[in-house]
């Protein structure tokens, strides 16, 4: 019995290890998307005013 509930402890603890990591990804590819989406929305911006400037 005892070896069941460490066995079944154990179990839970990957599991949480698993969807911390998971998270922390997940939330690390946010914050990449987030700075991609910036970056390319800056990109935009500056082509325009450079469209802009040499028109």
């Amino acid at each position: 019995m005892l070896c069941f509930l460490i066995k079944f402890l154990g179990l839970i603890c990957h599991y949480l290890r698993l969807l911390s990591s998971i998270y922390v990804y997940g939330w690390w590819l946010l914050q990449l998307n987030r700075l991609v989406k910036i970056e390319s929305c800056w990109v935009f911006l500056q082509r325009h005013i450079v469209l802009f400037v040499y028109r």
